[in-house]
């Protein structure tokens, strides 16, 4: 940790897809001063190299490795590590100096591990350098408003809506869809876990076509905490099953208010990473495989200022003790706000984000 502690520069080896991911990481957890995309065998920028995930198999092209410090971002926890667990081996037997930085709570600290819920975020209004990367990239994160402002006149009615008339809002994933049931029927893997997946993801979706989808969901959500082979799985995928199955029913049940809004992807205005929007209100679950807060939406939006509602009621998961308790607070939650919407259902953005919170709080 010491080295990205005291560090000001850094090389980033990323896919362009995680770039911003990193620059957020980079500029509000790190704070970095600079960073460089471009790496060069001379490598007088920085000892410090930012690796994704994907591309540990290429440390060893490297020429002059072992003068380097390698911090290879793991981005799906334990998931990850476990998928990745044979290249990190290698690099242990070449003696690369390297960290693995885990968005993940559930695996064991050790030399190698850094847990993002280890730091914090220190200043967020400051500028980064960044070297040697495509400038659409990076003009969203150093011309924000240009490039919020150009999102706009392209979309702008979605810019309306969104200026005057807030709402609360989550992109990412939520509902169940049939693209996650044909995943999990094309998945091969026979383990515990995934045909847990397969079989609860489908009672999910077909429960859309019955005469009470939400009632029927909740009763199954209860359930889970009897299945034999759901109490057998590692505790990191309880946590995933746990937070995909309360994003499933809250997101279902808060579609029945006017001023909710979810999309799988986040839409054309790329509202988190815009400085303007910021009447609306921003939900926020945690990641699927980190309890603490630190991870890339969290990032997005705090570097905004948004105004954030968290709720996520198996942080403390890792007391695995208390997991029948936590299951039943969520239950009685999910619930509580399906009583209240039938009767709420024109609240505006303002008054829904505190009847969600004040009932969340009292847990």
């Amino acid at each position: 940790m010491n080295d990205l502690i005291i560090s000001k520069e850094a090389y980033v080896m990323v896919p362009d897809m995680r770039a911003l991911d990193v620059i957020y990481f980079c500029d509000l957890v790190f704070n970095f001063d600079s960073i460089d995309f471009k790496f060069t065998d001379k490598g007088k920028f920085s000892k410090i190299i930012l690796t994704d995930q994907t591309f540990i198999n290429k440390i060893n092209l490297i020429k002059n490795y072992e003068n380097y410090k390698f911090i290879i971002f793991i981005w799906n926890g334990s998931f990850d590590l476990k998928k990745y667990e044979k290249d990190i081996s290698n690099l242990k037997k070449i003696n690369v100096n390297f960290n693995l930085f885990i968005v993940g709570s559930f695996h064991q600290k050790n030399k190698y591990n850094l847990f993002s819920s280890e730091f914090k975020i220190n200043k967020i209004n400051r500028k980064m350098i960044i070297k040697n990367l495509d400038n659409k990239i990076i003009n969203i994160y150093e011309k924000t408003r240009i490039f919020s402002l150009t999102k706009m006149i392209r979309h702008p009615i979605r810019a309306i809506r969104k200026l005057f008339f807030p709402k609360l809002i989550f992109y990412g994933f939520g509902l169940i869809r049939k693209n996650e049931i044909i995943n999990s029927q094309e998945n091969k893997m026979l383990d515990n876990f995934n045909l847990l997946k397969k079989y609860y993801w489908e009672k999910l979706y077909n429960f859309n076509n019955t005469e009470k989808p939400i009632e029927n969901c909740i009763q199954l959500f209860e359930a889970l905490i009897t299945d034999e082979k759901f109490n057998k799985i590692s505790l990191y995928e309880k946590y995933y099953f746990l937070q995909n199955f309360f994003r499933h029913i809250f997101i279902k049940i808060c579609l029945n208010f006017k001023n909710f809004e979810w999309e799988r992807f986040e839409n054309k205005l790329q509202v988190y990473h815009s400085p303007f929007y910021n009447n609306n209100y921003f939900l926020d679950f945690g990641s699927k495989c980190d309890t603490g807060k630190i991870y890339s939406r969290y990032l997005f939006l705090k570097r905004y200022d948004k105004k954030i509602l968290n709720i996520n009621f198996f942080k403390s998961i890792k007391k695995e003790e208390l997991l029948n308790e936590q299951l039943g607070k969520s239950i009685e939650y999910l619930r509580t706000i399906y009583k209240l919407s039938s009767k709420n259902r024109n609240l505006n953005a303002t008054k829904l984000h505190d009847l969600l919170k004040v009932n969340y709080d009292k847990y």
